[in-house]
């Protein structure tokens, strides 16, 4: 896997069309591109920092910038003292939208949610203009922890028109 990440971020370096200035951002491309293209396989491990900068000719500084901002993205995941591992894959149809809990019990999970802030206030300008709302209309602000097998997985911002809820 190495060798094809190497392959692939000095095919970047040298393609004008993909003109990269910065170090980092060119070996996050690189390595986007070999995930997106099915070379590494979800779950498989990166090789480790020191390991890529050596066969890049980079510093660690530069490569670990690249993997924070994939792990950020969440093309990545690193569990500490065992490296950095391509996330896995969520393939959904799109064909029927399904909420959050069915998606869970679609894949055998447990879910459950926990309000950390729950509140009624006046639309703000962003509300206002994205809900088409008027100026003063009250709002529900829903904010909660999204948990599957006790383990969360999202945090969900919600806001909704007041007049829409029977008992916010």
């Amino acid at each position: 896997m190495e060798a094809a990440l190497a392959n692939e971020y000095r095919r970047i370096c040298r393609d004008p069309a993909t003109h990269q200035p910065l170090a980092y951002l060119r070996l996050r491309r690189a390595i986007r591109n070999i995930v997106e293209h099915r070379d590494i396989e979800p779950g498989q491990a990166l090789p480790s920092e020191r390991d890529l900068a050596q066969a890049l000719k980079l510093s660690r500084v530069t490569v670990r910038k690249a993997i924070a901002g994939l792990v950020e993205e969440g093309l990545l995941t690193q569990r500490h003292g065992a490296g950095t591992f391509i996330a896995e894959r969520i393939v959904k149809p799109m064909s029927r939208l399904t909420s959050f809990t069915e998606d869970l019990r679609e894949r055998g999970l447990s879910p459950r949610s926990e309000f950390f802030e729950r509140g009624i206030g006046e639309v703000t300008p962003e509300e206002s203009m994205a809900l088409n709302l008027s100026p003063g209309s009250l709002v529900v602000r829903l904010h909660r922890v999204r948990y599957g097998q006790d383990e969360p997985l999202a945090i969900e911002r919600s806001v909704v028109p007041a007049s829409v809820l029977p008992d916010p």
